[in-house]
């Protein structure tokens, strides 16, 4: 009972509420008093925050720079840190985003560093990400000091070698067991270091190891984690082990695998092709495949032992992708409905669909509806057809672009709970809108493009959300009412200098009155106000001869470039190269 709580001391709750994310804070405001008020006083008072910190040339002092988490131009001194903030990211000597110590604006001392600015930045540090690109003499106090000081687990560590506290801070998050991704560089790191990351390997949150920048290496054994892991079902969608291939039995495998003979694995059960790994002479990568799943048991409950390889045998042999086509008949009062194996141009019956199928694409009105082989009224394809289609359709293409089908439409949108990774639709009343939402929200959407011109403006802040998922790949506005505003412009531009938007990124769709008033500004050689601070972050601006096109790109270290087109009434085009890739049609 929910009274109980009332009991509960304030100063419990209190710290209970320190711990929380912020998300998690405002579902707390819900469940009533005392929670409620000092979760809402948290939530409210909560601000997130990166650090930069660098030394001087001799290594005498430090610089910090505080800035928010999401808009790195808005910074903050330490003495206004509260109890109510929180430090998600920490960069150590790293030369970009203007993290380098000339840049940084407070400067002290390393004794007050240590003594006074430190113990600050520890104390609300939870959960976070850590950056060091520190080298050299005049790092060494300033990474020693930091990493003999930091407890608090990070979610994901990139560093280069640092000296020997560097080593003991791995070990020990990994010992920890919270830490989920790991990338080493330097030629330095000691052999001792490889029980830590086989460890790692098996840890449950392990999502990632990459050692390619690293002197360490990839093994037989850290391949024998990987596959074991797999085959009892214990390894989660996106992992990665990277890394150049040990002397011997790796290298050995590389050449038989090359020479197209059937290995002798040793210990490694023989592969199947839903897991691979990708062995040369010059590195290794391994990794599950989009959407396959393999489960411990045949179905939850059965006896079979985790270590019955068996199961995995069956799925693997079992499983098929297919494609579904539904249409419905000019009355809009039946269904038809065609499945057919991808690759294949044949229909199937519905009948034949199983428990070993996954859907992978679904059609609306891509088919003509005679040529369907399944028709039924669309009640009965709600009750009977619709529940098998829903529980094996996972990492799936939608694509309901027909100005039709509004009743069928509905019917999907409601029901459909998993992974859509693409979606190309119409506008359509009722719950399109909330599809769209909920499928942003569970963050596994891949690309979204929109048709028709009646889309509501409030759902531009969900699209905003979608620029900022880790898994954003591209939006389409350009046959909608929508617009590309400056703050989705901002949004994309953010994202990118911090290094979290992915190669091959598009945003693409009609300027807004604002955009245009930017291409105009820009060819008058005038820059707004609003744009001003992303220019001088590694920003150029192109003009093209005999064109109303105006561009902008922005770089990062290496060859990473974003580039926005800009036109009085073009599409607005903004999309990330692939390195070295000069350009691509959009």
């Amino acid at each position: 009972k929910l009274w109980i709580m009332d009991f509960v001391p304030v100063a419990f709750v209190d710290a209970l509420c320190a711990t929380l994310d912020k998300e998690d804070l405002k579902d707390l405001q819900e469940i009533g008093r005392p929670w409620s008020r000092t979760a809402k006083t948290h939530y409210s008072r909560r601000r997130e925050f990166e650090v930069s910190i660098d030394t001087n040339h001799d290594g005498t002092e430090v610089g910090v720079k505080i800035c928010d988490y999401s808009d790195s131009d808005v910074v903050v001194r330490y003495s206004s840190l509260s109890k109510y903030d929180r430090i998600g990211r920490i960069f150590i000597s790293t030369y970009f985003y203007n993290h380098k110590y000339a840049d940084l604006p407070e400067k002290m001392s390393m004794e007050r560093f240590r003594k006074k600015v430190l113990p600050v930045l520890i104390s609300l540090t939870a959960d976070y990400y850590l950056c060091s690109n520190a080298s050299g003499r005049n790092t060494e106090n300033l990474t020693d000091t930091i990493f003999s000081s930091l407890h608090a687990p990070p979610f994901s560590i990139k560093t280069r070698y640092a000296g020997g506290k560097c080593v003991e801070f791995i070990e020990e998050q990994v010992a920890l067991g919270r830490l989920e991704h790991l990338e080493l560089h330097g030629t330095e790191w000691p052999d001792s270091m490889e029980a830590s990351l086989k460890s790692f390997l098996r840890s449950p949150n392990f999502i990632s190891l990459d050692l390619r920048g690293a002197n360490l290496r990839v093994d037989l054994e850290m391949l024998d984690c990987i596959v074991q892991r797999f085959l009892k079902g214990d390894f989660r969608k996106g992992m990665r082990l990277e890394g150049e291939p040990a002397d011997g039995e790796v290298q050995e495998m590389s050449r038989i695998l090359r020479s197209g003979d059937t290995p002798s694995l040793g210990r490694l059960p023989e592969p199947f092709t839903i897991f691979y790994f990708l062995c040369t002479d010059n590195g290794v990568r391994s990794r599950r495949l989009r959407g396959l799943s393999v489960r411990n048991t045949e179905e939850r409950g059965s006896g079979n032992s985790p270590e019955d390889t068996s199961t995995v045998a069956t799925h693997y042999i079992r499983r098929r992708e297919f494609e579904v086509s539904l249409h419905v008949n000019p009355e809009e009062t039946e269904v038809g409905i065609g499945v057919f194996q991808y690759g294949r141009l044949t229909y199937e019956n519905v009948s034949s669909l199983s428990k070993y199928v996954r859907i992978r694409w679904i059609w609306v009105g891509s088919s003509n509806y005679a040529v369907l082989p399944d028709k039924m009224p669309l009640e009965r394809f709600k009750t009977k057809v619709l529940p098998v289609l829903n529980s094996l359709a996972d990492a799936y293409d939608l694509d309901i672009s027909s100005r039709r089908f509004q009743n069928l439409s509905d019917t999907l949108f409601s029901s459909l709970r998993g992974r859509a990774l693409k979606i190309k639709t119409r506008y359509r009343e009722g719950k399109c809108v909330e599809f769209i939402e909920r499928q942003i929200k569970i963050g596994h959407l891949n690309e979204l493009e929109l048709l028709g011109q009646k889309w509501p403006e409030s759902i531009k802040s969900t699209l905003k959300s979608f620029l900022k998922s880790p898994n954003f790949m591209k939006l389409d506005l350009r046959a909608t009412n929508l617009r590309v505003d400056s703050d989705m412009l901002r949004c994309i531009v953010k994202c990118f200098l911090k290094g979290v938007f992915r190669k091959g990124t598009r945003l693409l769709g009609k300027p807004s009155d604002e955009m245009k008033a930017l291409h105009r500004a820009l060819l008058s050689g005038d820059t707004l106000p609003w744009l001003g601070r992303f220019l001088q972050k590694r920003a150029t601006i192109l003009k093209q001869s005999n064109s109303d096109f105006v561009g902008i790109y922005w770089t990062r270290p290496g060859s990473e470039s974003l580039h926005a087109w800009i036109s009085s009434s073009q599409p607005v085009t903004v999309y990330r190269l692939y390195d070295g890739v000069q350009s691509f049609d959009v």
